[in-house]
């Protein structure tokens, strides 16, 4: 197993309340994405997983993409917010078993990716967001942060400035992460203890 404290990591976040979680009394944003909508509330906590361009066969993606076909047929857009969580719920751990099988180059197992994807994550921690939780995996990168602005934004931030580095220290070119990410709005405390949990033990699989 590889060294973990390379993997995971702790951010600038705060005690965790039921304040820091989902209210549905505040306000909420929802963005239409390629394959689902994102749910934003800011300052609320939120698990945002985001892969690697590569990191999904095209076999799973038909797979993923007959399930939201048939899924949607039954459930016309737009999700109510128990919808959405529905949707995610049935796709969410064939998508973590495929993501953890290790498909694609995985340029994230390479030491100099995994410190500047830390080190991205880190810099703008307390700027845009609160970084609880994360870890680098192979091919795709779990966090926990409670954002302060437009999460979309702040994922093309994160992709942006390390992507760029990536292919310099790795002597690659082209795309490095894929476009849409993985988004859930987390309820209450024990939520956010069990995913802060498989978080921290997700590299369990690497061994």
């Amino acid at each position: 197993m590889r060294n973990i404290s390379r993997l995971y990591g702790r951010g600038k976040g705060k005690i965790v309340t039921q304040t820091s979680c989902f209210d549905s009394k505040r306000p909420v944003q929802i963005r239409r994405g390629r394959s689902m909508p994102h749910w934003q509330q800011l300052g609320t906590l939120t698990h945002i997983t985001t892969r690697l361009a590569d990191s999904l066969p095209q076999n799973k993606l038909a797979e993923l993409n007959a399930i939201r076909n048939e899924f949607c047929s039954r459930y016309p857009e737009p999700w109510t917010r128990d919808i959405d969580m529905a949707y995610k719920a049935i796709i969410s751990d064939k998508y973590e078993r495929w993501l953890d099988s290790g498909y694609g180059a995985c340029e994230l197992a390479d030491e100099r990716a995994i410190d500047i994807v830390a080190d991205t994550l880190k810099f703008i921690d307390g700027i845009k967001y609160d970084l609880y939780d994360y870890i680098v995996m192979p091919n795709h990168i779990h966090m926990i942060i409670a954002p302060f602005e437009d999460v979309d934004l702040i994922m093309q931030s994160i992709k942006s400035i390390s992507s760029r580095k990536i292919n310099t220290a790795l002597g690659r070119k082209g795309a490095l992460w894929h476009r849409e990410y993985f988004d859930h709005l987390i309820r209450s405390v024990s939520e956010y203890e069990r995913t802060a949990y498989y978080i921290r033990h997700n590299a369990d699989v690497l061994k």
